[in-house]
């Protein structure tokens, strides 16, 4: 009876069903090893070993499976193994790789590819949004000011869904009833904070008009640069600011 023989005739990685070369941490990763019997049909056990090619140390195992394998004469059989790396390539660690041991011994290759490197993930980014926004004069909060009071307008940000970094405007605009509204002041900004923190931003200006019927108020507007996005506070009065004289 001739001798089995069983060859390693493809080993790819997928992740999604896409053929990969390279990958995040995390992602969910399967290995395909596809044997060939040759000479006659072949069964027996195979112990598959996901392992990390460690640069400075002998590798080191991340799964390891064992299967029982039945093939037969001049057919092929795929196997897989699915796993998630979990540090990402560096000087320390090449990548990943398999290695059978069983009815075949067989290591993948040492070359990139067709072993897996794995690159970190991308925190994940958040959403700037505006919590609150208010005024205030000599430190309490008001709704309405006096002509020639310095007022301070506060608005406080939070990071939703995740880390953020935008550059923040903030505009006190002249809300005019014939004509289009214009900026009084504005300040920039830079907000770099992690998933749920909050900052305040504040911009000081002098109430320098009486409210009327072609000058109503003050109000905020909120650009965030980055994002490409505009916060309007609500048009009602409050919280738009009054000014009496």
């Amino acid at each position: 009876m001739p001798r089995a023989v069983v060859r390693v005739i493809d080993a790819y990685w997928t992740v999604g069903g896409q053929r990969v070369s390279s990958c995040k941490v995390g992602d969910v990763v399967t290995a395909h090893i596809i044997l060939h019997a040759e000479g006659s049909s072949v069964e027996g056990p195979l112990t598959i070993r996901v392992r990390k090619d460690l640069a400075f140390m002998p590798d080191k195992d991340l799964q390891v499976e064992n299967q029982y394998i039945s093939i037969g004469e001049g057919q092929n059989r795929e196997i897989t193994v699915t796993f998630r790396p979990d540090e990402p390539s560096s000087s320390s660690l090449r990548g990943y790789f398999v290695e059978l041991e069983g009815i075949v011994s067989w290591t993948m290759p040492e070359n990139y590819p067709p072993r897996l490197q794995v690159y970190a993930a991308s925190p994940v980014q958040g959403t700037l949004v505006v919590e609150s926004a208010w005024w205030t004069v000599n430190g309490r909060v008001v709704t309405s000011a006096i002509v020639g009071q310095v007022v301070t307008a506060h608005v406080r940000v939070k990071a939703v869904g995740g880390n953020v970094q935008e550059v923040v405007q903030v505009r006190v605009r002249r809300d005019l009833a014939l004509q289009p509204d214009t900026d009084l002041v504005a300040n920039s900004f830079n907000v770099k904070l992690e998933n749920g923190q909050s900052m305040e931003l504040t911009v000081t200006f002098t109430a320098s008009e009486k409210s009327g019927l072609s000058f109503r108020g003050y109000f905020l507007e909120v650009d965030f640069l980055n994002s490409q996005r505009t916060w309007t506070m609500e048009n009602s009065y409050p919280p738009r600011l009054k000014v009496e004289g």
